[in-house]
């Protein structure tokens, strides 16, 4: 009998498998044998599944090179606290996509700029948001992406995307955005 292009005979006293010269008795052999089987499946199966996960990596990063002149996460208002260059959690979480992708393609950069609303010192708003871009350039150092790919900026209140006049408008220019570039 063959099955997978092994030779299966049969006795009264044993079974054998012979396949390139190899020889293993029943008691011992089939157990060997599911194992390497099985031992065989499990590898061919986890390198399916990082070749799978590094392709996944390798497009977003394509993506994100692509889109390189427009910012590839907005960190809003929610993601710090008034006054504050401490990101939330939820800010953490936004920043997944991009450190797959700088994690996956070490040729991928990115360039992190601070925004603020018109509320407060011109001076002041600087800073905020230069420590709002650090912040975020602080957290993608601490997941591993090495400091030398990573540039910041504050742009305090100067490149508003609404009008400063109504709590709306000033919401949607406190933001932290992040552009990956190569």
């Amino acid at each position: 009998m063959s099955l997978l292009g092994l030779s299966l005979s049969a006795t009264a006293s044993d079974t054998t498998i012979d396949r390139s010269g190899l020889y293993l008795g029943a008691k011992t052999g089939w157990a060997e044998f599911n194992s390497c089987i099985d031992n065989a499946c499990d590898d061919a199966l986890e390198t399916a599944q990082a070749d799978r996960d590094a392709a996944l990596a390798r497009a977003k990063a394509a993506e994100l090179a692509l889109a390189a002149d427009k910012p590839q996460i907005v960190y809003d208002s929610n993601s710090f606290a008034t006054n504050s260059a401490t990101m939330s959690s939820t800010a953490k979480v936004q920043t997944k996509g991009i450190l797959e992708a700088l994690k996956a393609d070490s040729t991928l950069k990115a360039r992190i700029v601070g925004h603020t609303d018109s509320t407060g010192s011109a001076a002041y708003n600087v800073t905020l948001s230069k420590k709002r871009a650090e912040a975020v350039a602080d957290y993608l150092e601490y997941q591993g992406i090495d400091a030398s790919r990573i540039t910041t900026q504050g742009l305090g209140e100067s490149n508003p995307v609404a009008i400063n006049t109504t709590e709306a408008g000033r919401s949607k220019n406190r933001r932290v955005e992040v552009f990956i570039t190569q």
